[in-house]
């Protein structure tokens, strides 16, 4: 069996990982510098999990360093909050019409900077909806009720 051409380029650049691709004393290639490499991504509005194609890894890898590395879990936060920033500093400009060699409000899509933040950021961009499942301080039936509600409505019809 041949071994797949992504462990092979991932083995050059840590020869300490098993040749074979498979886990079980597999050596991790994580390093402190990734830190600040994905500071660094994100800050650019790229997610968490497309930082994996920077260094060759994939995003469970990923996740997995977050759980073992607590700085690594760090720089994640940190990343959100700077990619949070970078697209809302995009529709900062474009609320501004600011026209530049870096920018053009006219050239940007405001529909996909309003689905960007609450797609991305949904704790604090998302539409909420609150709907109160009680009445008089008991549960009720929703299916219930909208039948209570059409039979009254059919009552007054007739």
């Amino acid at each position: 069996m041949t071994t797949p051409k992504h462990v092979k380029e991932r083995v050059k650049l840590n020869p300490k990982l098993n040749p074979n691709g498979k886990g079980g004393g597999s050596v991790t290639h994580y390093q402190k510098k990734y830190c600040e490499m994905l500071i660094e991504h994100m800050s650019k509005g790229f997610s968490f999990s497309s930082f994996g194609a920077d260094i060759n890894t994939c995003a469970k890898t990923l996740n997995n360093w977050v759980n073992e590395y607590p700085e690594f879990g760090m720089a994640r936060r940190i990343g959100h909050e700077k990619a949070k920033k970078y697209i809302e500093s995009i529709a900062n400009m474009k609320m501004r019409g600011v026209e530049n060699a870096k920018f053009s409000a006219k050239k940007s899509d405001t529909a996909l900077i309003i689905f960007f933040l609450k797609t991305r950021f949904r704790d604090e961009y998302s539409e909420r909806f609150e709907v109160d499942h009680t009445s008089a301080g008991k549960s009720i039936t929703l299916k219930y009720e909208l039948n209570r509600i059409k039979k009254e409505e059919d009552e007054k019809e007739s």
